[in-house]
């Protein structure tokens, strides 16, 4: 087993233990900032990634640079999308 498994065991196992949630504090803190929510954004960038691999896996030719998969955003999420040419 890896040592960074038995690190993660071991301090679960050992909570009570004002060292152990002194030495945990750090990671605990890297954790809350890299999981949050994404933004628009970044939900348009990740579905036109996919979009693209999807495309280029799924055909014997690569995708013309000018094809676009358009996501529409909203507040409450994803409208849909569609193809659209430049």
């Amino acid at each position: 087993m890896g040592l960074s498994y038995e690190y993660i065991r071991w301090t679960a196992n050992h909570l009570e233990s004002r060292f152990v949630r002194l030495l945990i504090r750090p990671n605990l803190a890297l954790q809350r900032l890299t999981t949050r929510q994404p933004d628009l954004g970044m939900v348009e960038v990740a579905i036109a990634a996919f979009n693209t691999m999807y495309c280029l896996e799924n055909s014997s030719s690569l995708v013309p640079v000018n094809l676009r998969r358009s996501v529409r955003l909203t507040a409450s999420g994803v409208d849909g999308y569609q193809n659209q040419q430049e």
